[in-house]
C-alpha cells in the first residue's frame, strides 16, 4: 500500500493552522488549529516533555494529498476533521 502525505505549515509553527492530507486512493484532510497546537505544547511541557518532533515525508505536488491540502489551506474546501486538544493528545 502506498500512502501519500502532504503537510502545509509545519506543526511547530504555532501561529497558524497546520493542514495534513493523506491519500491512498481516497483522501482525508485534517486541520490542527494554531490554538490547539499551542495548548498541546503547553500541556506537554507541564508533563515534562522537552520537545515534540514530528517528521513527515512530503510527496510530489502532483499527489492527491497535496491537491486536497492546498484546497483546504486556501479555503476552497472544508477539512474532513479539525483536531481538538484532547484528541491530539490521545494520539501522542
Amino acid at each position: 500500500m502506498i500512502l501519500e502525505v502532504d503537510q502545509s505549515i509545519k506543526i511547530e509553527q504555532t501561529n497558524t493552522d497546520t493542514v495534513l492530507a493523506l491519500a491512498n486512493g481516497e483522501t482525508l484532510v485534517l486541520v490542527v488549529p494554531a490554538a490547539v497546537k499551542r495548548e498541546c505544547l503547553m500541556l506537554l511541557r507541564r508533563r515534562g516533555y522537552q520537545s515534540l518532533a514530528i517528521t513527515l515525508k512530503v510527496f510530489s505536488k502532483d499527489s492527491p494529498a497535496h491537491k486536497r491540502a492546498s484546497q483546504v489551506g486556501q479555503g476552497e474546501r472544508a477539512p474532513d476533521l479539525v483536531l481538538t486538544t484532547g484528541r491530539l493528545l490521545k494520539m501522542l
